[in-house]
């Protein structure tokens, strides 16, 4: 009879929880077809087609440009060193990456004074004037190799700073909550389809046109770089705020630690009691 008793009231609370959680399941599965159809919809407007071209288009130069650079520093790198063996090459590549990291670090720091904006500017314009003088020097003065070569550190340095980290920070902030995940995805693939070309790029027009003209055209990219993200990126007083209900994503967000929270696309909550 005990026994009996048990496996019913088993039942029973098993078939509650069941409930329970489909309800959840149902509940989150709506929420994901809503935002899918949100983020079709916002897709096809020229708002956020618009910032597309500022965060994607930016990060898709910024990968183009770094991969294709690269391609220069194994032959920068063997007149300097006068040394081509296969351990000097694996030294000569860590230390030309490492030079990424204080670019990097510099970046973090300073985005408590510089947005990632404008960093992404500052960046975009310095290295086209140094892009523009490495193909200078590389078409017409070849011979000074200590000139490339720091010429090249540069490079490398200014990788790390800006676009290393700014690009990630942008689709953070131009984009709002609902929709940020799916629109930073796209920006980050169209970066790496950029990067392929990059290195396309400079084994094919490299070979026929040339130091100077590869180059050159590179820092040309730059400048269009600069020209997208002053153009299609946020300015930075719209920053940080969500763009369809334009309070701060901090006020949207209802907190109770006792809850879970799941936001609709619509900038609705509902709130499932544990």
């Amino acid at each position: 009879m005990i026994g009996g008793v048990s496996t019913l009231v088993l039942f029973l609370g098993t078939d509650v929880l069941y409930a329970k959680d489909s309800q959840v399941f149902l509940d989150r599965q709506n929420d994901s077809e809503d935002t899918s159809i949100e983020v079709k919809r916002r897709l096809v407007t020229w708002k956020y087609i618009s910032k597309l071209i500022g965060s994607g288009g930016s990060w898709f130069i910024y990968d183009f440009t770094s991969f294709g650079i690269r391609n220069y520093e194994s032959t920068i790198l063997d007149t300097v060193f006068d040394d081509d063996s296969l351990v000097s090459t694996m030294d000569h590549e860590l230390m030309m990456n490492s030079l990424t990291a204080p670019g990097l670090v510099l970046s973090i720091v300073l985005l408590s004074y510089i947005s990632p904006k404008s960093q992404v500017l500052i960046a975009a314009a310095i290295c086209a004037i140094i892009t523009a003088i490495f193909a200078y020097t590389l078409e017409y003065h070849s011979s000074y190799h200590t000139v490339n070569f720091v010429l090249l550190c540069s490079l490398y340095f200014m990788q790390g700073f800006g676009g290393g980290i700014c690009n990630y920070c942008l689709c953070t902030d131009m984009y709002p909550l609902e929709v940020r995940s799916t629109f930073s995805g796209i920006s980050g693939g169209i970066a790496k389809f950029g990067g392929v070309l990059g290195i396309v790029y400079m084994y094919s027009v490299g070979s026929v046109c040339g130091d100077g003209i590869t180059l050159g055209i590179m820092a040309l990219l730059y400048v269009v770089m600069f020209i997208i993200t002053w153009v299609f990126c946020d300015s930075d007083s719209e920053m940080r705020f969500d763009q369809k209900s334009d309070e701060p994503i901090d006020d949207v967000m209802p907190s109770n630690d006792d809850d879970d929270i799941i936001m609709s696309p619509t900038g609705e909550s509902k709130r499932l009691l544990r």
